[in-house]
């Protein structure tokens, strides 16, 4: 069978987060299947440098690989934000669309509705699209986190500026967050197959249009392997070095500045008090563009606190952390790498809130949860001082991963559904 899969912001990799895992794991099970795939961006590569070794890569493996180019965005007409103000790559569709047709592909796969956009006005093909959080619920945290968390206490330029986001928000932030359901639900009438890896949100979406929303486990590639316990034991610190915490993650995105302003604010001092200063290293890994300032400010505290940025191998920092913080403190998101870190057997810390993405969580069995930062610091500290019960958790964790997110099992399930949809479309 022929798939095409769009993916409007990025090109699938195994390093530049989540939505790239789970792409990059779909589109090497379809070809290991035998089936053609045809990958759609927008003109994406020079978004990152990582970008075009990824496309390079998966030309290598088979994958045909297209660019649409967005026009600009024009400002919205009027007070009220219309379908193509919420989803602009509806204005690329006729490109898109015309092309979908000459391929006769047997089902399109739109990675959020970016995707789903281009599609507008499709025919004779089913279209799957895979649902993330809703885009208003994230411009709520945003919007709550510039204009409150983010307020600039003094009097200075920046204090200023304050009444005007605030006068800015309520004319186009609030309006454009009221009319997203709305042209949702548009937007998916169309659709033959609805799926989201975030199971916190499947009912949402099925109240919204009444149709059928799959919850799909986010299938990831095992690229540690069964040898997990040995790369462990050769990359372990040894007693005299410092305890290596690590937290992965895109610092600038809006869920993860909340993360890590509560890191900064209120874990980092517990750990300080409980552990003492200098006694144990946090790496922040991960794109670290529109960094909290206040992270930056603690990096110069303490030259413990680190932030690496994109780094060559993160399989090496799991396996050579003593624990994986999550100090994510908002339900949205699917965690996905709680599952990677999973795979390489390493002790899970982890907010409650986090149980709500992955539901797999389990406290003392697989993970440590806490519901604030006294438990999360003291939790941290009791793994750091229990070798043998963070070997434990990590091999219950690492249990998990290979019985629901191994690429093999829950990307089956994904492809399972296409064969389904594909079957029940209408021939004519």
């Amino acid at each position: 069978m022929h798939y095409v899969i769009i993916t409007p912001k990025f090109i699938p990799n195994n390093q530049t987060g989540g939505a790239a895992l789970y792409n990059l794991s779909l589109i090497q099970l379809l070809l290991k299947n035998g089936h053609r795939v045809t990958l759609i961006h927008f003109n994406c590569l020079e978004y990152n440098p990582i970008y075009p070794m990824a496309a390079e890569e998966l030309r290598k493996l088979g994958v045909e690989i297209v660019s649409f180019s967005l026009p600009r965005q024009n400002k919205k007409k009027g007070i009220f934000y219309q379908l193509e103000d919420n989803f602009p790559a509806i204005k690329v569709s006729g490109q898109v669309v015309p092309y979908l047709q000459g391929l006769q592909a047997d089902l399109v796969f739109c990675y959020g509705e970016d995707g789903l956009g281009a599609t507008r006005g499709l025919k004779r093909m089913p279209i799957a699209v895979q649902l993330g959080d809703p885009l208003h619920l994230i411009q709520l945290i945003r919007w709550e986190y510039d204009i409150f968390w983010g307020y600039p206490f003094g009097f200075n330029l920046a204090t200023l500026k304050w009444p005007w986001r605030l006068f800015y928000s309520g004319s186009e932030t609030l309006p454009r967050v009221w009319a997203y359901p709305r042209n949702l639900k548009i937007l998916l009438k169309k659709t033959a197959l609805m799926v989201s890896v975030i199971p916190q949100q499947t009912g949402r979406y099925e109240a919204l249009t009444g149709m059928k929303c799959y919850f799909t486990p986010v299938p990831l590639p095992d690229t540690i392997g069964p040898e997990w316990e040995q790369k462990r034991q050769a990359v372990s610190r040894k007693p005299e070095e410092r305890a290596k915490i690590l937290w992965v993650g895109k610092l600038g995105n809006t869920e993860n500045r909340y993360a890590v302003i509560f890191f900064v604010r209120q874990i980092y001092p517990q750990l300080v008090k409980k552990l003492g200063k200098g006694n144990f290293e946090v790496h922040f890994v991960g794109n670290s563009s529109n960094c909290p300032p206040e992270l930056k400010r603690l990096t110069q505290q303490d030259p413990a606190i680190m932030i690496r940025g994109h780094v060559p191998d993160i399989d090496y920092e799991f396996l050579s952390s003593d624990v994986y913080l999550v100090t994510n403190t908002t339900t949205l998101g699917a965690r996905t790498r709680i599952l990677s870190s999973f795979s390489a057997g390493s002790c899970v810390v982890a907010h409650i809130a986090n149980t709500a993405g992955v539901p797999a969580l389990k406290h003392r069995e697989n993970s440590l949860i806490g519901a604030n930062a006294a438990e999360l610091a003291n939790l941290v500290v009791e793994a750091l001082e229990n070798p043998a019960m963070r070997f434990e958790l990590g091999r219950n964790g690492r249990k998990v991963f290979e019985t629901l997110y191994k690429m093999e099992v829950s990307a089956q399930q994904l492809v399972d559904l296409f064969e389904q949809t594909i079957q029940k479309f209408p021939k004519t």
